[in-house]
């Protein structure tokens, strides 16, 4: 039986590679993470992105995640 990380994780990781978003849990992760020319926002739970995807991002990871909760139905069941 397949769980809904299953349907969704290969394509989260494809959006936070496109966006060029990452995860820091401390200062230290983040510097060495980051270029120096951009600006970053927190999006919650360790995730940064340039301020620039951000938005495009969530609105990615919203879609991803619908995708995938269809999917797990069609194939699991409710």
């Amino acid at each position: 039986m397949k769980y809904l990380s299953h349907y969704i994780q290969d394509k989260q990781t494809q959006a936070f590679n496109e966006a060029g978003a990452f995860f820091a849990f401390s200062n230290q992760q983040f510097d060495e993470a980051k270029k120096d020319s951009v600006k970053y926002a927190s999006l919650g739970m360790g995730l940064i992105c340039p301020v620039d995807n951000a938005k495009q991002l969530m609105t990615r990871l919203d879609s991803i995640a619908q995708e995938g909760i269809t999917e797990d139905i069609k194939e699991n069941g409710k």
